[in-house]
């Protein structure tokens, strides 16, 4: 049963996501696209959103302008909030890289040599 599940371990068509990993370090690197992508979709999608209540009630007030052009509460939280979300990712992202920095001890160590043609 192992082995078929290993010889079936391959990308096929219209696969989204990465292959199954079979390393830990792969896995986390993974985890970490995953984490990064729902970042992705969330400011896309509240990007969409405000934009198109903008569009919507634009017609109805015109104080919607003056709040978004001279808004100081705006300019702040448009200011904290790529910044928090950047903090969010960096931590995962430097546990993995540091996780990926150990070294553990094989069992057998192979030299390989190439040699370039013309």
């Amino acid at each position: 049963m192992l082995i078929f599940t290993i010889l079936r371990d391959f990308a096929s068509t219209g696969q989204i996501s990465f292959q199954s990993s079979s390393t830990f370090s792969a896995a986390g690197i993974a985890n970490l696209h995953d984490f990064i992508i729902s970042f992705l979709v969330f400011v896309v999608l509240l990007v969409i959103y405000l934009l198109i209540a903008l569009i919507l009630n634009f017609h109805k007030t015109h104080l919607i302008l003056g709040f978004f052009s001279h808004g100081v509460t705006l300019e702040i939280l448009w200011t904290l909030f790529p910044a928090v979300i950047l903090i969010l990712i960096s931590i995962p992202s430097f546990r993995l890289l540091y996780s990926l920095d150990f070294l553990y001890l094989p069992k057998l160590t192979l030299k390989i040599v190439g040699l370039q043609w013309y």
